[in-house]
């Protein structure tokens, strides 16, 4: 996965809102879950552990964190983020990014 540190601001927020809004929909139909995680974006089984990791880069930032993770008793889907389409797709959307491939 790319590195917290890597993320301009507004997508280390914006993934942090991505992995909440991800484990809601898996407490209802999880297709659009599902979706990204079959294309390789998203890892369910980890979404606790980056989240913690997205929030240690954002205190170090000095952002307020005030959402814990509700991920107890939702279903589990197991993926494998797709590190080099990840680093394309944020290249293709952020100059603000400092994402190369040899930081992985």
């Amino acid at each position: 996965m790319i590195k917290p540190k890597q993320m301009c601001n507004q997508h280390l927020l914006g993934e942090h809102f991505e992995i909440h809004k991800a484990v809601g929909n898996l407490r209802h139909s999880g297709k659009w879950t599902k979706s990204l995680t079959e294309k390789g974006f998203l890892e369910p089984q980890n979404f606790l552990a980056r989240h913690n990791e997205l929030v240690e880069e954002m205190l170090a930032r000095s952002f307020n964190h005030n959402s814990p993770l509700k991920y107890a008793r939702i279903r589990t889907l197991f993926g494998k983020v797709d590190v080099q389409l990840s680093i394309n797709d944020l290249k293709k959307r952020c100059a603000k990014c400092n994402v190369e491939v040899h930081n992985r």
